[in-house]
């Protein structure tokens, strides 16, 4: 089962009445669940487990006062849901995350971030916790296994505008740089997992390829507008 974006908009539909309260008391109950719907966004389901749990504990020593009556059972849901042994970030979660970081091109020319391709979606996995363990915010980067890839993919050929934008701002590379996106689609469809990293700037993108770096990631560029540049 993949975690869905019903998941994420259930833990969100909770904190926003949390915080409608205006109580300081359910202050560390809102951070718990926060950090839970960015690892749930992030695909790190044992990380989104733990601070799940840490969000039920909370709860049980403010059962004194007034909670959304959905607390219990969303937390439950979500947890159920992320008991499958093969979690993974959907299609649409991936789409969901592009819109936010507002990036218009699609999964294949994700402006301003790098991307870092692995063997597999654990490899990139780890990858991401080597991120956010070095202070990166995570809800500026995602995994995205090349199954989903391609999914979200087939989505974007099927919406024209995107697609057409896309293709447009490919037709606009050299020849060598439009054919790592060729090649990106190419390992999608072996399985590999796509690491995607906000990078604003020179240093954001250095900092985070000799992050990574050692944990030999197949192909890694930073994605500027009209450019790519290969980080290995």
């Amino acid at each position: 089962m993949q975690l869905s974006t019903q998941d994420c908009a259930q833990l969100n539909a909770v904190i926003r009445k949390l915080k409608a309260f205006g109580d300081s008391d359910y202050g560390l109950l809102i951070e718990h669940l926060e950090t839970a719907s960015a690892y749930l966004l992030g695909a790190m389901p044992s990380e989104c487990t733990h601070n799940l749990k840490l969000a039920q504990r909370s709860a049980e020593r403010l059962s004194g006062k007034p909670l959304p009556s959905e607390l219990g059972d969303t937390i439950a849901s979500v947890l159920k849901d992320l008991k499958s042994p093969h979690a993974t970030a959907s299609s649409n979660e991936i789409s969901a995350f592009f819109q936010r970081a507002g990036v218009s091109f699609g999964i294949f020319y994700p402006t301003r971030h790098v991307v870092a391709v692995f063997p597999s979606a654990e490899a990139a996995q780890s990858g991401l916790r080597v991120l956010y363990h070095a202070g990166l915010r995570l809800w500026e980067t995602i995994v995205v296994p090349g199954e989903e890839a391609e999914k979200f993919l087939d989505q974007l050929r099927g919406h024209d505008s995107l697609w057409t934008g896309l293709m447009t701002e490919v037709s606009r590379l050299m020849q060598t740089e439009a054919a790592v996106v060729d090649r990106y689609a190419q390992l999608a469809h072996t399985g590999a997992g796509f690491l995607v990293a906000y990078a604003p700037g020179e240093d954001e993108a250095t900092n985070i390829s000799q992050l990574l770096h050692p944990l030999q990631p197949l192909e890694m560029h930073w994605f500027m507008p009209g450019s790519i540049r290969s980080m290995i």
